[in-house]
């Protein structure tokens, strides 16, 4: 209810203006991605830096320097993937031209990766022989997988 308050507020109120109601959504995602730590996408921009001009913190002034959303189809896509979200630095894109443009990530290291709220947090584990002679016969006395209990082990440590 909320949402529709807010966008009759903004004067989205025929099926006219679907394309500005959707110029709004992708503002709106754009601010929650960079803002909101909650969100899940949060680590991938405000969790990097990606930051968004002081200008378009306000809805009118993103909407003059972008314009209205030209096809629902297309996505608020940011040209140099390590810049900020302004006017220099952001066009409407397909899908398609999106994809092309990402930023290419490390290879990482091997490891034991553990999923904590969707956050991928690594686990580096180097034994000597004789500690990882003890973690085989607690897997044949216990059962259970080795990085399991790896992983109970480096819990407990942390």
């Amino acid at each position: 209810m909320k949402k529709k308050m807010k966008y009759s507020m903004l004067g989205f109120r025929s099926s006219k203006d679907s394309c500005k109601k959707s110029t709004y959504i992708s503002w709106f995602a754009m601010k929650q991605r960079c803002l909101n730590k909650k969100h899940g996408s949060y680590i991938n921009y405000g969790g990097r830096g990606i930051m968004i001009c002081e200008r378009w913190m306000i809805f009118e002034n993103f909407l003059f320097d972008m314009g209205v959303k030209p096809d629902k189809k297309l996505t608020l896509d940011r040209i140099n993937n390590s810049g900020h979200y302004n006017p220099t630095n952001c066009r409407w894109a397909t899908r398609k031209e999106q994809q092309a443009n990402v930023r290419h990530r490390q290879s990482r290291p091997k490891g034991f990766y553990k999923d904590y709220r969707k956050k991928k947090t690594k686990i580096n584990v180097q034994f000597d022989y004789d500690t990882l002679e003890k973690l085989n016969k607690i897997k044949s006395q216990k059962g259970g997988y080795l990085k399991t209990i790896i992983e109970e082990i480096v819990k407990k440590n942390i």
